[in-house]
């Protein structure tokens, strides 16, 4: 059942792909699924290879924009919330339930990390799972403002590929040598003889939608994170009260290491001087215009009773540079290749071998 989904988005990307070179190839009069197999023979990939670019990009911001009403529905019928806990791995996150005063497990994507510091813990999480899929996914997904980037995108893959379409039409009427009777003009007016409607409108009626789709998302989203808000208010409140009143500066907390996890920070301009910054070396990082980093989240018994409180600390660098890393990963495994285990971390790695409670 977990592979339906992926099966069905190839296929229809496959289909829609195929349908489109036949409906531009009624516009235009010109045969677009030979043009297309005339550009992969005879060489003329900037056209082919741009084309499928263009038509994936589009394509795929364009289903995810039409698939956004029901999405909404399930997000309206499967929603859950919780507090933030930390994240077990790259696909678990742990979040507490105030109804059951207790962690539960979730296959949450992307699991959110634990707070950066004890002010910030307990914040509220809401999730909800699409129709065939085993994993909740953050709501914050849905919101307004990645909608209408998504347009945005779906717009400029469209409009990329009917301006490849159009230059293809044109170089495999060249080749043929026949009469170039070929137009934007042209194409708009048979465009209302194919459809029976107006190029204009139907761009007008489809835009509409979407912003009306995505506004409705966005309100959603909004009310449905305020109500888990004001539902866990009273409880984070309380937590974080107590949390305060035991980590203030000049008392010592103690606490445990119980996750590590790889990632890396992209950085801008001049590498080596930010490397130095940051990293205390001068040489360049091992990947040109990032950084490796590590996270650590620790676990604080005995601030809340019975109930366990977590914080991330990331630091960047490597155990060879930074210190910190260096004392951290001793209860951890060995690291076999740094850079890669950025990318490529077994859950082994990601648990310590020696639990011990540091300040």
């Amino acid at each position: 059942m977990a592979y339906l989904l992926p099966l069905l988005m190839l296929l229809l990307l496959v289909g829609g792909g195929y349908y489109s070179l036949r409906f531009f190839s009624r516009l235009s009069g010109v045969d677009m699924v030979a043009a297309l197999a005339w550009s992969f023979k005879a060489r003329r990939l900037e056209l082919a290879l741009n084309w499928c670019m263009c038509y994936l990009i589009g394509s795929v911001f364009s289903l995810v924009l039409v698939q956004q009403p029901f999405m909404q529905l399930t997000m309206n019928l499967s929603h859950q919330g919780g507090m933030l806990g930390y994240a077990a791995d790259d696909e678990i996150a742990e979040l507490y339930d105030p109804g059951l005063m207790a962690y539960v497990t979730r296959r949450l994507l992307p699991p959110p990390q634990a707070a950066a510091s004890f002010d910030q813990t307990f914040e509220t999480i809401v999730a909800y799972r699409p129709f065939l899929s085993e994993d909740y996914q953050n709501i914050e997904l849905q919101n307004l403002y990645l909608s209408l980037f998504f347009i945005f995108l779906a717009g400029l893959g469209l409009i990329l590929t009917y301006l490849v379409m159009y230059a293809l039409a044109g170089e495999y009427l060249k080749e043929r040598r026949q009469p170039r009777d070929l137009s934007h003009r042209l194409l708009a007016c048979r465009f209302r003889e194919v459809t029976g409607y107006r190029f204009s409108y139907a761009l007008a009626t489809a835009l509409f939608l979407l912003l009306c789709s995505s506004f409705f998302g966005g309100y959603l989203v909004n009310r449905l994170a305020g109500d888990y808000e004001r539902r866990f208010a009273p409880v984070r409140e309380e937590f974080r009260a107590q949390i305060l009143a035991q980590a203030v500066p000049g008392r010592v907390v103690r606490g445990r290491v119980i996750k590590r996890m790889f990632d890396y920070l992209k950085i801008s301009g001049d590498s080596t001087s930010i490397t130095d910054v940051l990293c205390g070396r001068g040489s360049r990082p091992r990947s040109e215009g990032a950084i490796p980093t590590v996270t650590y989240t620790f676990e604080f018994a005995g601030l809340i009773p019975d109930i366990p409180v977590y914080l991330s600390i990331k630091y960047l660098g490597e155990a060879a540079t930074n210190p910190k890393i260096r004392e951290l990963d001793r209860f951890f495994p060995p690291r076999e290749s740094t850079w890669n285990d950025v990318i490529l971390a077994s859950k082994q790695m990601m648990e310590p071998t020696e639990e011990k409670e540091l300040e």
